[in-house]
């Protein structure tokens, strides 16, 4: 009877925390990222021009801008448009680009680079004709950010770009999320 007893009060324990923290997570606000939007419902399109590139990194606002198109695609609550037609513009200025240096060999030759990218972001709603938001410095996390420099130059142009592409892809995801969230 005891045993019977003991797994009665383990399953009520179980259940009670699982209902607690269900409470618990639905009373502070939380929620499950790229669900829900606190953009006006008028919003249904969105024009994102060329990004201005204020750095000396050759095609980075190419890169940048076609990153953050496609997510936008791959996200599907917005339809990219051309301006014209769009309800809000997402306009952007690449104002640096760094790669630093993270490692050096003996010789004092550097071994391995992260890249990081600093912008200036403006959320505006074409119909109302207000700022939705605006964001100086946004920088892109280092995650994947960084690549190796070998003797061979075409190689390190290689781990350059597959960072710079990785880099980029964690920027317009992050971008894309702050447009639905606001902040």
């Amino acid at each position: 009877m005891s045993y019977l007893y003991g797994r009665v009060l383990h399953a009520q324990v179980i259940v009670g925390c699982a209902l607690l923290a269900t409470v618990a997570l639905t009373g502070c606000g939380y929620h499950f990222a790229g669900r829900g939007s606190t953009l006006p419902p008028h919003i249904k399109t969105i024009a994102v021009p060329h990004f201005e590139n204020k750095t000396y990194e050759p095609r980075l606002e190419d890169v940048i801008t076609n990153l953050v198109v496609n997510e936008f695609h791959s996200d599907g609550r917005l339809k990219v448009a051309q301006k014209a037609e769009a309800d809000a513009l997402l306009t952007g200025r690449i104002v640096s680009y760094e790669a630093v240096p993270l490692s050096i060999d003996r010789f004092q030759r550097v071994q391995e680079y992260r890249i990081r990218i600093r912008f200036d972001m403006k959320l505006e709603d074409l119909r109302e004709k207000k700022l939705l938001w605006k964001e100086t410095g946004m920088e892109t996390r280092p995650i994947r950010a960084e690549y190796r420099s070998t003797e061979n130059v075409e190689e390190t142009k290689q781990n350059k770009e597959l960072a710079l592409q990785s880099v980029g892809k964690d920027f317009a995801e992050e971008l894309v999320s702050r447009v639905f969230e606001a902040f």
